[in-house]
């Protein structure tokens, strides 16, 4: 994974958890369409058994169903005949909407996480998932308020101590202008002998 240049903002919140992951996303639609099945054809089917039996034919107009049922002229005896295959009609269904990260939308790891100092220490890296920034792009790093201890943003470095056995990072980029959505990451406590206190 390439890591983006650029600088590095830190931002450490004091009082509320961050944002739930997508809650900065917008809407994206696309037209929606429904196929339809049409059958049509020459039909036939048995109807009784011997020696009362024959074979019913017939004709069949265009239809959405794939079986007809087929009647004696007296009415006494039918049967069910399978109506051949025609095409398929593409109608419009109105539109599609999903949530989708605002670009340019990184993608966000946690790597070479270690126990030193009573401190994790490690690496967010993060790179443009979306490769449509031509220039480098600027990124923010924000820790969550339970995450206390040194925070070291040199680079895409680290190091901090959650008292509540993990921490979440997120991370959004600024390119050409546009800001993206925040990614987020999870780390979980990797000092077992630190109880929080440390």
């Amino acid at each position: 994974m390439n890591k983006l240049l650029g600088t590095v903002a830190m931002a450490l919140l004091g009082c509320s958890a961050l944002a739930a992951p997508g809650d900065d996303y917008v809407k994206k639609c696309a037209p929606s369409t429904l196929d339809v099945f049409w059958y049509a054809g020459t039909v036939s089917c048995m109807y009784g058994s011997f020696p009362s039996n024959g074979t019913l034919f017939g004709y069949q107009e265009k239809t959405m169903s794939a079986w007809v049922t087929l009647y004696t002229p007296d009415r006494s005896q039918f049967c069910h005949a399978q109506v051949p295959f025609s095409h398929v009609e593409r109608r419009p269904n109105g539109e599609t909407c999903t949530m989708v990260p605002k670009q340019p939308f990184p993608n966000v790891s946690v790597q070479d996480r270690e126990c030193h100092s009573k401190l994790h220490n490690g690496w967010i890296v993060w790179s443009d998932a979306s490769g449509a920034s031509p220039s480098p792009a600027t990124a923010e790093i924000e820790l969550d308020p339970f995450s206390t201890g040194q925070f070291v943003p040199s680079g895409t470095q680290f190091e901090f101590r959650s008292g509540r056995g993990t921490a979440t990072f997120r991370v959004r980029l600024t390119a050409n202008g546009q800001v993206g959505s925040w990614a987020y990451a999870t780390t979980t406590r990797l000092c077992s002998w630190d109880d929080g206190r440390h």
